[in-house]
């Protein structure tokens, strides 16, 4: 899957849909072999998939950090379909 590191307003944008029905995110971590790192995937009911990267951060001109994010290029509906059922999730 292609992605892309979208602009901080894309984003914001992106990120407030997850309030909205049918968006969907996914954390996950296994303590005992990812040294407590946590790995979020959002899915967003146009298609879209948005990660986190763990350990990047981006460095602002501020000066403060912000976690890295992407953006699939394309919309991939069959993706968070397959998820659904794989978990079994009705809603």
């Amino acid at each position: 899957m292609e992605v892309v590191q979208p602009p901080n307003k894309e984003l914001l944008e992106k990120s407030k849909e997850l309030n909205k029905k049918g968006n969907y995110f996914f954390v996950l971590s296994d303590k005992e072999t990812m040294d407590n790192k946590v790995y979020t995937i959002n899915f967003f009911s146009d298609g879209r998939i948005m990660f986190q990267e763990t350990n990047g951060k981006k460095q602002e001109t501020n000066g403060e950090e912000q976690k890295m994010m992407y953006l699939s290029k394309e919309k991939h509906t069959d993706v968070l379909l397959e998820m659904k059922e794989l978990l079994n999730i009705k809603f």
